[in-house]
């Protein structure tokens, strides 16, 4: 299984990893319920648009869009200047047909990853997206919400990338959101999303995400076979 790093510098491979937050969808109690507790809750839905489904399946969150888009978030309250690696495991089950982004009138992904920091009245965001025709690290920035919400986002897998196989991103989430808004953070002011959009190409799509965690590092023994993509 190849592992990608996102803005990374060769130094940081070097160094042992260690959790600062981790929610890995296995505690069944928890998550019988969705959003399961108060450090969840359900976000981005649109007025006359269904809402995406999320629920807890064998230790997995599964991310449902039938003809809808949504998204789940939680604070993790964790210090980004020690934990700056933003890491996870995922997969899609199939692929919104015709989707790509770069075509408002095709803009679904069967699961995205977000990262967010403001208020009400301007959020930051940064998105990792799981398209289908849109091109492997093609990039954009869309603003909505009447200018409220900015989101930059980059393509790290597409249809290039085998279905119903889970791989695994590793993103220095703190780099690359001091480098895109010229500020870092702090422990209480940033929001991680699971999202999924369908309502364009009136398509039902599932993905599934095993884990997802905020590091140190790169563990050591992944340096050698990592490919760092800047």
């Amino acid at each position: 299984m190849m592992v990608f790093v996102w803005g990374i510098p060769l130094l940081a491979l070097m160094l042992t990893g260690g959790a600062g937050w981790r929610e890995d969808f296995d505690d069944c109690a928890k998550w019988k319920c969705v959003p399961p507790d108060k450090n969840w809750r359900y976000d981005g839905g649109k007025i006359a648009v269904a809402d995406t489904r999320f629920y807890a399946q064998r230790g997995n969150l599964v991310v449902e869009a039938k003809e809808s888009t949504g998204s789940l978030m939680t604070m993790p309250r964790t210090d980004l200047r020690r934990y700056p690696i933003l890491h996870w495991r995922w997969r899609v089950r199939n692929l919104p047909e015709g989707a790509d982004g770069r075509d408002p009138n095709r803009d679904d992904q069967p699961a995205v990853v977000y990262f967010g920091s403001g208020g009400m009245l301007s959020r930051k965001v940064l998105a990792f997206r799981w398209e289908n025709l849109m091109p492997l690290g093609h990039t954009g920035k869309v603003v909505y919400a009447g200018g409220i919400v900015t989101a930059n986002y980059r393509c790290i897998r597409n249809h290039t990338s085998p279905v119903n196989e889970y791989v695994e991103e590793y993103v220095n989430i703190a780099e690359m959101f001091r480098k895109t808004y010229g500020f870092l953070p702090e422990y209480d002011d940033y929001v991680i999303s699971f999202g999924a959009n369908s309502q364009y190409t009136k398509s039902h799509t599932i993905a599934d995400f095993d884990f997802i965690e905020l590091i140190k590092a790169i563990p050591e023994d992944l340096a050698e076979n990592t490919e760092v993509i800047k």
